[in-house]
């Protein structure tokens, strides 16, 4: 049968509770310490009723990864300074539940793709964005940055096989204050979609800087800046809703 444990103290205890649960389990935090990375790869719903941060470590990879169907991560801050990505669910994971969360303080790396949430490659059912606060997202252009985009929430398609998204929502969600040196993006969707509802989303403060002048490795000088609050690039798009989004002060 399912149980639930509690869990306290920070650090890797919380990854020690995913190690050691089963599936359909509940891992309450009951305390506000900070804990390490967590890898969550068995089906279970991570919830709080206190005020932890689960903080990533400055690198490439996410402070969350989610690579197992049928989780819920709800009520944490989490936060990845310096580094690239806040949660991440892995490529091709279905019925996936992120809500209630504050995704704050990720980047700069000065790397391509800055993300406060990020939904991986292949096809993806039953993914639910909602009631986040995504914010304080920045990225710096250096010398082998590539191309400094910055996400709010991003759907990362891979473009010769985009996949598809289907009955998923991304709604009530506020995205706030992201800055990039090129590109600051509040909701990107890339993959194919059927049955994919974006609503009542506050997207506000995303800021390009206008005095960019950098030169990558690869020889491109980026002497133009954009900013988008939604992006459908999708290729494909069916049973598609976005209603009732608030956009402003989108600055490039």
């Amino acid at each position: 049968a399912a149980e639930e444990t509690t869990v306290s103290g920070g650090g890797d205890a919380l990854q020690t509770a995913i190690d050691d649960a089963s599936a359909d389990d509940t891992i309450v935090v009951t305390d506000s310490e900070t804990y390490d990375t967590v890898s969550i790869d068995v089906s279970v719903t991570i919830e709080t009723d206190a005020d932890p941060i689960i903080e990533g470590d400055g690198g490439t990879g996410a402070a969350v990864s989610i690579d197992a169907e049928d989780v819920t991560v709800a009520g944490f801050t989490v936060a990845n300074p310096d580094g690239l990505l806040g949660l991440k669910i892995e490529n091709e994971i279905d019925s996936v539940s992120i809500k209630n969360n504050t995704v704050e303080n990720i980047g700069p790396t000065g790397r391509l793709g800055v993300t406060g949430i990020i939904i991986g490659q292949g096809a993806h059912d039953d993914i639910e964005i909602t009631n986040n606060v995504i914010q304080n997202l920045d990225q710096e252009t250096t010398e082998d940055s590539g191309f400094p985009t910055v996400n709010g929430i991003l759907f990362d398609a891979d473009n010769s096989d985009p996949g598809t998204i289907t009955n998923s929502v991304v709604n009530n969600n506020t995205i706030q204050d992201v800055e990039s040196d090129i590109a600051p993006l509040g909701i990107v969707v890339q993959h194919k979609t059927d049955g994919v509802d974006i609503n009542n989303n506050d997207i506000r403060d995303l800021v390009a800087d206008p005095a960019t002048d950098s030169e990558p490795d690869d020889g491109v000088k980026f002497d133009f800046t954009f900013a988008q609050g939604i992006n459908i690039a999708s290729p494909e798009t069916t049973d598609t809703v976005v209603n009732h989004n608030v956009i402003e002060n989108i600055t490039s």
